[in-house]
């Protein structure tokens, strides 16, 4: 298997890992891991960012988040030592149980 499809791969399987975790509660802890590979890192997040921002789209179609919320996350500098990583969970939480409809 050619590398790039080797990571796409692997960014999959983390992701897939993550969000079985995150349904238990329990952060993932890759930390340094993350930090020796860029790569993987910025594929995760990138990934994990669509399927949030996928939830939030029909979150707001449904009017269980508003649009200045929506503002506000556009005008957030997400600063700070583990700041994004809490409105990512603040988010994931606000979103829970909104239907995202089946794709054809």
């Amino acid at each position: 298997m050619p590398q790039r499809r080797e990571l796409e791969v692997e960014i999959a399987l983390l992701i897939l890992k993550h969000k079985e975790l995150d349904k238990k509660g329990i952060p993932i802890h890759s930390q340094k891991y993350f930090k020796a590979r860029h790569e993987l890192f910025f594929g995760v997040t990138h990934g994990l960012g669509y399927m949030l921002g996928d939830r939030l789209y029909y979150a707001f179609l449904a009017e269980k988040i508003t649009k200045e919320e929506v503002r506000d996350l556009f005008c957030d500098p997400m600063k700070g030592e583990g700041g994004p990583f809490e409105i990512y969970k603040r988010l994931l939480r606000k979103v829970r149980g909104v239907k995202i409809p089946k794709r054809v």
